[in-house]
């Protein structure tokens, strides 16, 4: 804080310790409204992880209450859509002996997906075939080179946020 005045030795010694003590406590008051915006969103992160949890929780129990893969894939994608306001979920299997991948289930802005096969050799720009082809986890925000900038723009993917992983299953030779 600074305090100024055009007259010399405008400021008593009882200003000056009365201006200390006023920027002392706005620095408190700066500190204090800090640290509750921090409390506050270290609260948020907390309770997001909590419903994480408990929806998670759902799913498990659904998956573990059952040997029906259909019912399991029901709660998964319920738990996805609704729990969680996911817009685009596809699960995909891939054939290594065939080298595909196929698109098991699809909602969403995905639905059109479902019962799609593709050869993951395919050379196109396709994120999905990139992440099953590489094994690795990817979150994207904004643009990436593999999308199709139609699409992308058309639908508006611009304000979406993408997570892409690969699961390895034992059986190669499941469908629905």
């Amino acid at each position: 804080m600074t305090i100024q005045s055009e007259q010399s030795a405008a400021f008593t010694q009882e200003d000056i310790t009365i201006l200390q003590m006023m920027a002392d406590q706005l620095a408190n008051a700066i500190e204090n409204a800090r640290l509750f915006e921090q409390t506050s969103a270290a609260h948020e992160r907390a309770e997001a992880r909590v419903r994480e949890m408990q929806i998670l929780q759902r799913v498990i129990q659904a998956a573990t209450s059952t040997l029906d893969l259909e019912h399991v894939l029901d709660a998964l994608f319920d738990a996805l859509s609704r729990d969680m306001a996911f817009t685009f979920i596809q699960l995909n299997l891939i054939d290594e002996p065939g080298n595909v991948l196929f698109t098991v289930r699809a909602t969403g802005l995905a639905r059109g997906m479902n019962g799609v096969v593709r050869p993951l050799s395919q050379v196109q720009n396709d994120i999905v075939l990139d992440v099953a082809r590489k094994g690795q986890i990817e979150v994207i925000d904004g643009w990436d080179d593999r999308f199709d900038r139609t699409i992308f723009e058309r639908e508006g993917h611009a304000a979406m946020v993408r997570a892409s992983c690969r699961c390895c299953f034992k059986k190669n030779d499941w469908r629905p």
